[in-house]
């Protein structure tokens, strides 16, 4: 469960999902702003070839729609790659619908508009797919790049052979082999955004291990790329909020309507803190999640409390007040959002996505800085503490 970042150009439309769901959810990507640091320098070489004009934009977006529409049906979860049962049943609807993607995206590339910027972002994903469900044209035609003498039509084959190579073996000694062999690629070419989204998508699917899950995930960090700064930074983030857990938290602020607040007055009480935004959609998603726990816990002792980070008051004010079964306090900082920016609450716990929830319990200890997992079972035992 990924979370939107903290990015004032894609905070309200780009849901952070795991790199190889960029092409598995590719309409919430598009249909919003891009990402700068997940959009390749330049567009594979198999798009350059195409110059050709295409039809327009919003054309070629219905197709698309459509397209994955289908794929989508087909797609329900991970596993429908990982486990070699259920990807031999899917193959015969997700190849056609990953082969009209993969054109569809190819002729982005040549229209006007977003599409050379989105073609570049969807970059060989479509081809990795269909590598991994089994399309023997699309093997043939990566072999043969990847023997090519030019790197620039080489390098991208070769990578899609490599992920695809990974999500097919479940063997932890196959898949060191195949580590090794990125690590060599990462060293010769540390600035390649393409491998770097590549170990990214490794690291997120597939893995045998979890220690090969971080290996293929740390290489991607040791990179010179968009991708590997944000990787950094965001374990200086993780690190820095789970340094306050174990530890005695007390949250304070003003809520939207201005009246001062603190958790303090709650000690005695187990305490959900959902750090949100209405523009956030995962936020929203796990609001009936939040709503059920409420019912089910408050005459126990559960207290929930939202820490906002709308730019808008009265957007938020008018969600709550929609809702009744959302009777918890909200706490928003009007002079952060009139300047478009997080609540200093969330920012100062290192929060770099939302939704993030926090677990304190009866004595006012942070308990959990990762609640959105599990809070419905954690709950209950705080309350029998």
């Amino acid at each position: 469960m990924k979370k939107y970042p903290n990015n004032r150009a894609i905070h309200q439309s780009l849901y952070r999902q795991p790199m190889l769901l960029i092409s598995l959810l590719a309409i919430a990507t598009i249909a919003g702003s891009v990402r700068a640091d997940t959009a390749p320098t330049t567009a594979p070489a198999v798009v350059a070839a195409n110059p050709a004009p295409s039809r327009p934009f919003t054309a070629i977006m219905a197709d698309f729609q459509s397209a994955m529409g289908e794929f989508r049906a087909v797609m329900t979860s991970a596993s429908v790659l990982t486990d070699p049962a259920q990807r031999a049943a899917a193959a015969p609807k997700a190849i056609p619908a990953l082969k009209r993607l993969d054109s569809l995206g190819k002729e982005l590339a040549t229209s006007g508009d977003q599409g050379p910027m989105l073609a570049a972002q969807i970059g060989t994903q479509f081809e990795q797919l269909l590598l991994i469900f089994g399309d023997a044209d699309t093997l043939t035609q990566n072999k043969a790049r990847a023997a090519d003498n030019d790197p620039k039509v080489s390098t991208p084959a070769k990578q899609n052979l490599l992920f695809a190579d990974w999500v097919q073996e479940s063997n932890a000694a196959d898949q060191t082999k195949l580590l090794d062999s990125a690590q060599a690629m990462a060293k010769d070419s540390p600035t390649d955004l393409e491998l770097c989204r590549t170990l990214l998508m490794m690291s997120q699917i597939g893995a045998a291990t979890p220690d090969l899950r971080q290996r293929a995930k740390d290489l991607a960090t040791a990179m010179n790329t968009p991708i590997s700064a944000q990787l950094q930074a965001e374990a200086g983030a993780d690190q820095k909020i789970h340094s306050f857990q174990d530890k005695p938290l007390v949250i304070t602020g003003s809520t939207v309507e201005g009246k001062p607040f603190t958790t303090a007055d709650w000690k005695g009480k187990v305490i959900l803190v959902d750090f949100w935004a209405t523009w956030c959609g995962p936020c929203r998603a796990e609001l009936p999640r939040v709503k059920k726990a409420y019912a089910d816990f408050h005459s126990k002792g559960l207290e929930v409390l939202g820490v906002s980070n709308d730019f808008d008051p009265k957007t938020l004010t008018d969600f709550v007040a929609a809702d009744p079964a959302m009777p918890w306090p909200q706490l928003l900082d009007p002079k952060a959002a009139a300047a478009q920016q997080w609540n200093p609450t969330t920012l100062g716990f290192g929060i770099n996505g939302i939704p993030t929830m926090f677990l304190i319990d009866k004595q006012g200890t942070l308990k959990s800085v990762d609640a959105r997992e599990d809070f419905e079972q954690e709950i209950p035992k705080l309350l029998a503490q």
